[in-house]
């Protein structure tokens, strides 16, 4: 190659690079396509413009880019990498978990091993298979010993095998590294709980919640009740919904419950005016128009049962929450929950237990039985909670394994901080039910 092309080749890669830690894309694209054009083999900018893509949106395109670096260079370690990361966003978790498991071959001394372990070990958790996450999880740990991530993640296998003493000893590592580990502290609270330490619980809730939310009173948003004030915990699970939070809690029903505003992030958001409906399934919509019939306000014990038996519901802080599922559904006004169920041909084959919160209708869990009984669950719901006046359907934090099933309706993700402003904003009132600092 002329020693002129070689120098105006690094000298697009640099602008491009420039431009896209900058995250001007558009820019940043453009010039990776211009280095492409004097040199396609490049396979950094092809992995590059493959991020920008994206960035941008255009995951098929990203995808095809990086097939592209890896037919070049089918050593090239990075494209394995960034591809899987697609993947796993996209669902598609067992091509996932082979090209990161390619990576991993390939790119030892790479920067991104440990979070391929990692990633791995994640795909198999959301997936309920613990013992091959826990194999990576230990593998991460082989690698870098004194990195929380595996040891948190391992005390979450170990928390879900009822190891608790074993989880505890991995959360008492992790807030050592960090003792500003908001999650840790709220795992190993739930850990002591069922060890019967319900004080020590409380402390560590307290603990964590201090820490995730800095500007709000710990004294109002954790609360602790004993034996007969537990009836009290109803109305406060109720105040935690109508915050715009999700309410975390443990214990045991008939002795003690600790309960805070849960500290996940993100929100599944969806105007259910704006729901997607394929043109497949329109035309399947109009063929069983006769077949299917929801019935809103259902019997909500009835679904609570067919939404246990579908996921074989068996832990404590599950059961919990149906319990209060099941008595919100008593209340005339919101916050309140109710029982949705889809009807096909005089048996239900799909159902909801959601909650009315002001305008906006939150999914605390569904269950379908047959084939598009769950799609169709969700278009015909999304028309009932239009006519009901819901503005927003609130589907819940994301979750590897339901994000893609849920953007496919046409919801999109938003930050907790924005989900709290616009419940503030629907729900007046709202914002003054947990008293901020300053």
């Amino acid at each position: 190659m002329a020693k002129q092309n070689l120098s105006e080749i690094n000298i697009l890669f640099s602008k491009a690079n420039d431009y896209y830690d900058k995250k001007n894309y558009h820019n940043a694209l453009m010039y990776y396509e211009m280095l492409l054009e004097l040199l396609p083999i490049h396979v950094d900018a092809i992995n590059n413009k493959a991020c920008v893509l994206e960035d941008l949106g255009d995951s098929k395109g990203a995808i095809k880019e990086l097939d592209i670096a890896i037919n070049f260079k089918p050593d090239y370690a990075k494209a394995y990498y960034n591809k899987a990361n697609i993947e796993e966003k996209q669902g598609l978790f067992e091509s996932a978990i082979q090209n990161y498991k390619k990576f991993i071959v390939l790119g030892k001394a790479d920067s991104m091993y440990y979070d391929a372990l990692i990633n791995i070990g994640n795909i198999y958790y959301n997936l309920s298979k613990y013992d091959e996450a826990l194999v990576y999880y230990d593998d991460a740990i082989d690698y870098d010993k004194w990195n929380p991530c595996a040891h948190y993640n391992r005390g979450l296998i170990f928390e879900v095998k009822d190891k608790n003493k074993k989880a505890i000893e991995e959360f008492n590592f992790v807030i050592s590294m960090n003792s500003n580990y908001a999650k840790a502290y709220m795992e190993r609270a739930c850990c002591l709980s069922r060890l019967g330490q319900y004080s020590n619980a409380y402390d560590d809730y307290y603990r964590g919640i201090g820490i995730q939310y800095p500007n709000y009173y710990c004294s109002e948003m954790v609360k602790i009740f004993y034996n007969e004030e537990i009836v009290k915990s109803y109305d406060f699970y109720g105040k935690i919904l109508s915050s715009g939070f999700l309410p975390s809690y443990i214990g045991d029903i008939n002795k003690c419950i600790i309960m805070s505003p849960s500290i996940s992030g993100s929100r599944i958001i969806l105007d259910p005016k704006d729901i997607y409906i394929s043109s497949t399934y329109k035309k399947y919509l109009k063929k069983h128009k006769n077949s299917y019939k929801l019935q809103y306000d259902a019997d909500i014990g009835i679904i609570i049962e067919n939404v246990k038996k579908r996921w074989e519901v068996d832990n404590n802080a599950s059961l919990l929450g149906y319990h209060y599922c099941d008595v919100l559904n008593k209340n005339k006004t919101s916050p309140r929950s109710v029982g949705v169920a889809l009807w096909y041909n005089n048996e239900i084959v799909a159902g909801d237990v959601g909650m009315e919160l002001g305008k906006i209708y939150y999914s605390h869990s569904a269950f379908s039985n047959i084939s598009h009984a769950g799609k169709v669950l969700c278009f015909m719901l999304a028309k009932e909670l239009v006519y009901r006046g819901f503005e927003i359907w609130n589907l819940g934090g994301s979750n590897l394994r339901w994000n893609t099933y849920k953007m496919e309706l046409g919801a999109k993700m938003i930050s907790l901080k924005e989900y709290i402003e616009l419940n503030n904003e629907l729900n007046p009132g709202a914002e003054e039910i947990f008293t901020k600092k300053g």
